[in-house]
Parts: structure tokens; C-alpha cells; sequence
């Protein structure tokens, strides 16, 4: 129908109205404490107005609307630009003439006179709504945390209020979570406040003004209606909300003065960390006896309150006998009403190589105390650390080093013990958290879905819309609302009336109703009467709240909240058309990808428990074997991989160590542990990887390798249901779906589903192998007979080309191919 109607457009003969442009105000005379709304309308096209020359007038806000229509064959645009100005002084003001630009021409508009009073008002309007500033502090120093309090007092109802806060332009600036309400009574007068709290913290030195904070509302004089209007007006312009009477008024604080001084130079013999608060330093060795090639973690936490997130490890000199390992630093930070607080950890492992007595040296921090106003250095006490013999261990003496994941020792060391040094096993019931693999049928099915449920879709809106109903029209109304608030740069109280509207009108529309005005309570019923489920109508019912929440606590919108408000509208609306009119009550995750449910009941608890019982009293073949066996129940874990392939290193199988090791590092490549243990388990591999040739796939599809194969499928699901998504919108507004946009988003897409094919293809056809065998002959053919080209050692990586007859043909590098028996290398 819409492409019918596109093509009567074109076939039309249309006339072009010319440009012309006007300037109006909604009022010629307002008080001191008034607004007034300029309007600059711009006939027959779109125009870019100089507001430069107001001087009278301060611009708070800007918004634009436009209109099309064809009638008779005459083409009309409106676009309106819409001011909200608020006067400097008081007298006969004015709005000059302005210039308007349009296709290089400019034109302009006539001036106009405002008549600017001094309000008279009573000593109750007076004391009745009122608002403040304060700050924490009147002296800060550069990177010290400060507080800016917005403070709103009513004793009287209002609408239509809106916060322009100050600046902050030498500040940096986070708003602290969400406004805080609460009542005050002063002088026998009980007042509803609402405060808004910043966090501030200056960035250069130096005297700086916070300019005032501006509040604009309008105040209630009398309230007719018997039902609440959430937006002051009528909807759908139908009069069936009530007409309540206000005053506009607008407020300001002082502004404050603050003084940023300089952090004083600093020549102490401990570095400045760059923290600027009150902290503290711990540290702590979680066993200070070891024996050599056992690892111990040093645990080192700042805590307090500033810019605690932008710790750093101390400076700390350990024994050359000591390898390290640095964890990722966790941290546990707030936002509260004295600034940021909490702790960073670090953790770093500590392998020693040989036997003897140690003390991990004191460890300092030097930050700039903001109540002493001077520089502090708090220490850790040194940690004394015993480090007895290893009779299983062979003598070692490496320079100390920092092990960075995938790192490998240049030379080999004979496999008679593989060392203590290794990461510990992984515990805890998520080890047998199984994950029930996608097959690539039902990937296909998945991915392949969207598109034909988008087909189907489509053709149940193009028979929708052949009829006259005129619930179709109020579902486009609906849309419209909804694209309105998205696209156009309204104030607040304009983007929050298209919210309501548009989620009424899907409401009515979905549930077969005609046209007419609902309150939230009135929309509940419907819903419920509808079928739907409460949880449903309760997230209906909770945006609305906070849509008339934001409207009456006093509180303007900044951009990220108006997109958070604007989404849940949006999710919202999509639950209730797939609710109303497919009769899709909830989703489930079908039982082939729901993680497998393993109890004790099947005896895999037992049989965990046996197995790290086993490695934790140095039976590693018998620890090995019985993480085999729980991998050979269908349990699909990366941590349950990683635990085999540490019995298996602990037993001197470096090969089958290895293989496990990879077999887990699929399925979290990232882990820190596994890629310690991979690369110390490569230190013990006699064969020199070299490279095998050029792999366009491998090149092609090497990103695959950085993500686990499970967040790889449901990416690319994800990517195919938001493209079909996308594509449905684009068509229902009938525009063009491969723009480039569109089209850098499809060719995402399929790159995102054929590297899932791919990943199938290589686990279906083996495209690697680990040799396990101590030395495994490399034969020219299919048999014992066949000519032994070289040898490989255990844990080699090689690349796997065909398997047949119970051999593998494999590529060790480029002049190095053959055939190896599958008994002496296993796929990964």
C-alpha cells in the first residue's frame, strides 16, 4: 500500500510552494521570573536561523518539528524551530530581526517586542517553591573529589519542570545515581525536596565560578480535573484530559566560587602513585613455606576513598630465583555521597626455582593526603618466606621473568618431572557445568529463522493493511509517536508525552480497540482483560511511573537517560504486540541448549571429588584418568579440560597434558591460568614449531580463535535476528534496506554465521593433532612397512590434512609432511 502510494506521488504533478519564513512568541509581556516560546516557521522548506543577535534573551532550549503534505497536487513543508527563552532584565525588550539561510539565499524575519515586567508576587508565592546550591568544599585541590548539591524546596505542585545544570567546564563531572527525595520543614512550613548530587573533580588549578543552576516549571494554581493529566494537555487532543491552570516560573542559585590550588611538588623517594585522597596499603602471602617450583599468590589491595580506580601495582624487587605471574586486578569501587570508595586488588604469583630462605621486600605508595594536605607513604612490612627442597624437582636456574600468556622457553628440558610450578586446579561445582553442544543443523535453523519470520510477517502486515481498519492507522500513529520522540531534539516534557502516546496507542491498536484516552490503571485492565501476563502489564505499568516520576520530581533528562527511557519503552511495546498478536506469552530456551543439569545423583560429584582428592595426594595418573572419564560422560567444560590437562603435566604425559590443555583452550581461549600452563607446558617439547605454509582460512577467519565457540553461535543468531529486525523496520518505512549502512551490517552478518560454518567444518574434519607418543615416526605411507621420513616427540602441535585407514596425514612445516599412526596422535 505504501509503495502504491509513493508511486501516485510521483505520478501527481505536484507544485512547490516557495520559501518564506516567519517569527512568532506565544506571549508579548511576562515577568522577570516568566519564559516565552519563539517560534520560527519556515514554509516550503528548511532553514538554518542566526540567533546571535538575541542579546535580551537567554536560550535554554531548541527544538524542531516539521509537516508534509499534498493536497490537490500542492506540495507543502513546514518546519518549525522552536526557542525557549528566558529574559536578562526586565522593560521593553527585544527579539531583533534574524537571518535565515536557505539554498544559499538568506532571508529574514521581523522583530519583535516584548514587554518585560517585575513580578508581583506575595510573600507565600514567595516562600511556596524555592531552590539551592552548595558545594562540599570552597578549597579543592587538582584531582580531589568534591560534591555539588542542586536542591529543590515545594510546598505547591508543578509541572513542566526542567534543570539546566551549571557547566562544570574545568571539572570533570559524574552525576551521583539517582535523585534523592525527602521533605523539610522550615520555620512550621513542611516542603517536598528533591536534590540532584554531582561528583565533581577539578582538573586544572586555579579561582573558578560554577555558573548558576536554572530551573523553569510551572506552578499550579488550580487543579479542576478529577483525574491526573500526566502532561498538561489533552490526549489525542480529544479534551478528555483535564485543562489545569499554572504559572510558569523560573528559579536560579548563586553562583559559587571555588579556589583549585596545585598539588605541591613531590621528591620523596617513593614514586607519587598519582592518588589523590585518603588510602591504605595491605599485603598478604597466602603460604610463605613452599617448596621450590610451588607457587604461592602475593595479594597487595588499596583501599579508601579518591581516585582509588587508578591504582597501580607497587614497585617490588623479587630474588632472582623467583618467576612471577601478574593476575588481572579485581576491583570493588562505589559512587557515594563522599565520592568514590573501595579497593583495587592485585594478585601476582610467585614460582620459586630453588630452594633457600627469602622476604618479599616492603612495598610502598606515596599518595597526596587531601585532610593533611601534604603527601603520605604508607609500607607493608616485609614478608619472610621459606622455600624448601624439591626432591622430585631438577635443579633450576632461570634469569626472573614475567610469564605473559603464550610465552615459550627456548630450550627443552627433559620430561622426567614437569615441575610443581603450574597454576592450581580449577573447583567448585561449575566444573561440571556441561554445556550441551549446538549441532549445525540447528545453528542453521536458528540463524536461518529470522528471515522467515520476517517473511511471514510482512506478508501479515501487507494484508493488514489493504483494509480500512482504523486500528492500522492507530498503530502507524503509534509509530509515528515513537520515531517523534527518538529523532526529533524535543525538550523533555515533548519527548516524554511521545513516550506515553505511543505506548497507548500500541496498546489500544494491539488490543482491538478504537480511539480514545486511557489512564495507566485504565491500560492495565485492557492488558489484563487481553490475556496478558502480569509481569507483562507490571513493566507496562513501572515505565509509566517512572515517565510521570521524571515529569513531577523536578529533574531534567540528559541524553543517556532520555536513550535508557526511550529502550525500555521500546522493549516494552515489542513484548506487548508479540504477547497480543501472535499470542507469545514467553520465551524458553529449548532443552538443547540449556546447560546440562548434572546432579550427584549420576555420580559425577563422587567422581570430581575422587579425582582432585587424587591430584591433591600426588596420584596424577589416577587423577588424569578420572578426569577422562567425567570429559568421556559428555560433560563439555573448559575448566574440567583445563584439571586433566594439569594431572596429566603433573604425571609426565607432556603430550596428552597438551592435548587437553587445547581442548579447553577452545572453549575459553582467555583464561590467564590455562595460557600459564600452556605456555610451561611447551617448555618441555623438543620439536621447534615452524610454519607450515600460507592458510588462507586460518588468515580469513583468525578472529574465531578469540572467542569460545558458544558466544561465537549466539553472536552470529543475534547478529541475524537484529539484521531481520532492521530490514522489517526499513521496509515498513518503506526506505531502502541496503544503504551502506545496511549493507556493512548484512555483509557482519554473514561473515559472523560463516565463521561458524567454518569452526563446524574444522571440529568435523580435524584440522589439528597432538602427538602423544614419546617419539612417533612419520611414515611416507599407510603401514608399519612404509619409510619413517622423521620423528616427532610428544606434545607437538601439528596440522592434520586427511585421516584414513587409522593414520593421519599431518604437516609439520613445509618440507616436513607424512603419515602418522592415530595411535601416536589424537585431534584435538
Amino acid at each position: 500500500m505504501f509503495k502504491i502510494l509513493i508511486a501516485m506521488m510521483i505520478l501527481v504533478p505536484v507544485q512547490v510552494q516557495a520559501f518564506s519564513v516567519t517569527a512568532q512568541v506565544d506571549r508579548n509581556h511576562i515577568t522577570v521570573n516568566d519564559y516565552l516560546e519563539l517560534k520560527v516557521i519556515f514554509d516550503g522548506g528548511e532553514g538554518e536561523v542566526d540567533t546571535t543577535p538575541i542579546t535580551d534573551f537567554q536560550i535554554v532550549s531548541r527544538s524542531n518539528s516539521s509537516n508534509i503534505s499534498i493536497i490537490n497536487g500542492n506540495y507543502t513543508k513546514t518546519v518549525t524551530a522552536v526557542f525557549q527563552l528566558i529574559p536578562r532584565g526586565k522593560g521593553h525588550l527585544t527579539i531583533p530581526t534574524l537571518a535565515v539561510s536557505h539554498d544559499g539565499k538568506t532571508y529574514y524575519t521581523q522583530s519583535i517586542a516584548v514587554t518585560v515586567t517585575e513580578e508581583n508576587l506575595s510573600a507565600r508565592d514567595t516562600r511556596d517553591i524555592f531552590v539551592q546550591a552548595e558545594l562540599s568544599h570552597d578549597k579543592l585541590f587538582v584531582g580531589q573529589q568534591g560534591i555539588y548539591k542542586f536542591q529543590l524546596f515545594s510546598a505547591v505542585q508543578f509541572t513542566n519542570a526542567r534543570l539546566q545544570k551549571p557547566q562544570f567546564e574545568e571539572f570533570t563531572v559524574e552525576e551521583m545515581g539517582e535523585p534523592r527525595k525527602f521533605t523539610h520543614i522550615i520555620n512550621g512550613q513542611r516542603y517536598n525536596g528533591v536534590e540532584i548530587a554531582y561528583l565533581i573533580i577539578p582538573r586544572t588549578p586555579g579561582n573558578i565560578t560554577v555558573d548558576p543552576a536554572m530551573l523553569t516549571c510551572d506552578v499550579v494554581l488550580q487543579d479542576r480535573s478529577r483525574r491526573r493529566d500526566p502532561f498538561g494537555d489533552s490526549f489525542f487532543a480529544n479534551g478528555f484530559f483535564s485543562n489545569t491552570r499554572t504559572r510558569p516560573r523560573r528559579f536560579s542559585t548563586k553562583a559559587l566560587s571555588v579556589e583549585v590550588m596545585p598539588l605541591p611538588p613531590h621528591d620523596g623517594a617513593v614514586p607519587f602513585s598519582g592518588l589523590v585522597g585518603r588510602f591504605k596499603l595491605s599485603a598478604s602471602l597466602d603460604n610463605n613455606a613452599i617448596k621450590a617450583g610451588d607457587s604461592t599468590t602475593l595479594t597487595v589491595t588499596v583501599s579508601g576513598t579518591g581516585n582509588v580506580m587508578d591504582a597501580k601495582f607497587p614497585d617490588v624487587k623479587m630474588p632472582q630465583q623467583f618467576k612471577s605471574y601478574d593476575d588481572s586486578p579485581v576491583e570493588e569501587i562505589t559512587l557515594t555521597h563522599q565520592g568514590y570508595q573501595g579497593q583495587k586488588k592485585f594478585k601476582r604469583a610467585l614460582v620459586p626455582v630453588s630452594p633457600g630462605s627469602f622476604s618479599v621486600p616492603s612495598l610502598g605508595l606515596t599518595f597526596f593526603d587531601v585532610e593533611k594536605k601534604a603527601y603520605q607513604t604508607v609500607f607493608t612490612p616485609s614478608m619472610p618466606m621459606t622455600v624448601a627442597p624439591n626432591a622430585d624437582q631438577e635443579p633450576l636456574n632461570p634469569p626472573v621473568e614475567v610469564y605473559s600468556p603464550g610465552t615459550n622457553a627456548a630450550a627443552p628440558r627433559k620430561v622426567t618431572f614437569t615441575g610443581r610450578d603450574i597454576l592450581p586446579l580449577k573447583q567448585g561445582p561449575d566444573v561440571l557445568s556441561g554445556h550441551a553442544a549446538v549441532s549445525m543443523p540447528v545453528f542453521m535453523v536458528l540463524y536461518l529463522s529470522p528471515f522467515v519470520l520476517l517473511f511471514f510477517v510482512q506478508f501479515f502486515f501487507r494484508i493488514m493493511n489493504k483494509g480500512l481498519d482504523p486500528r492500522v492507522a492507530l498503530a502507524k500513529k503509534a509509530a509515528d509517536y515513537l520515531d517523534k520522540g527518538e529523532k526529533e531534539q524535543a525538550d523533555d516534557q515533548t519527548f516524554l508525552r511521545h513516550l506515553y502516546m505511543a505506548m497507548m496507542c500500541h496498546i489500544l491498536s494491539r488490543a482491538k480497540e478504537k480511539e480514545r484516552s486511557m489512564t495507566i490503571v485504565e491500560a492495565c485492565d485492557l492488558l489484563d482483560k487481553s490475556g496478558v501476563e502480569l509481569e507483562t502489564v507490571n513493566q507496562m505499568k513501572n515505565v509509566m511511573h517512572d515517565i510521570e516520576s521524571v515529569r513531577y520530581g523536578g529533574t531534567g533528562l540528559d541524553s543517556q537517560a532520555k536513550k535508557a527511557l526511550m529502550d525500555r519503552v521500546k522493549a516494552v511495546i515489542k513484548l506487548i504486540c508479540l504477547v497480543l498478536t501472535f499470542g507469545i506469552v514467553a520465551f524458553s530456551s529449548p532443552s538443547w541448549v540449556k546447560a546440562a543439569q548434572i546432579s550427584d545423583d549420576t555420580g559425577d560429584g563422587t567422581l570430581l571429588l575422587k579425582a582432585v582428592s587424587a591430584y591433591e595426594a600426588g596420584r596424577f595418573e589416577d587423577s588424569a584418568g578420572l578426569f577422562v572419564q567425567l570429559a568421556s560422560r559428555g560433560i563439555n567444560n573448559g575448566k574440567l579440560y583445563y584439571n586433566a590437562g594439569n594431572a596429566f603435566l603433573k604425571a609426565g604425559d607432556t603430550g596428552r597434558a597438551i592435548l587437553w590443555y587445547e581442548r579447553a583452550k577452545m572453549q575459553m581461549p582467555h583464561d590467564p591460568d590455562l595460557r600459564f600452563n600452556l605456555a610451561h607446558a611447551g617448555t618441555f617439547v623438543k620439536d621447534k614449531s615452524e610454519a607450515p605454509g600460507f592458510d588462507f582460512t586460518g588468515m580469513l577467519f583468525f578472529w574465531k580463535n578469540y572467542l569460545p565457540p558458544r558466544l561465537m553461535i549466539w553472536t552470529a543468531v543475534g547478529l541475524s535476528v537484529a539484521f531481520a529486525l532492521y530490514a522489517g523496520f526499513r521496509t515498513r518505512k518503506g526506505k531502502r534496506v541496503f544503504t551502506l549502512a545496511g549493507l556493512l551490517f548484512f555483509v557482519i552478518m554473514l561473515l559472523a554465521g560463516t565463521t561458524v560454518c567454518y569452526d563446524y567444518y574444522e571440529k568435523n574434519h580435524g584440522r589439528y593433532a597432538v602427538v602423544l607418543s614419546k617419539e612417533a615416526s612419520i611414515r611416507s605411507g599407510l603401514s608399519p612397512e612404509a619409510t619413517t621420513l622423521f620423528v616427532l616427540h610428544a606434545g607437538t602441535r601439528v596440522r592434520v590434512e586427511e585421516k584414513r585407514r587409522g593414520y593421519l596425514k599431518i604437516i609439520f612445516s613445509r618440507d616436513k609432511i607424512g603419515w602418522v599412526s592415530s595411535g601416536d596422535a589424537e585431534m584435538i
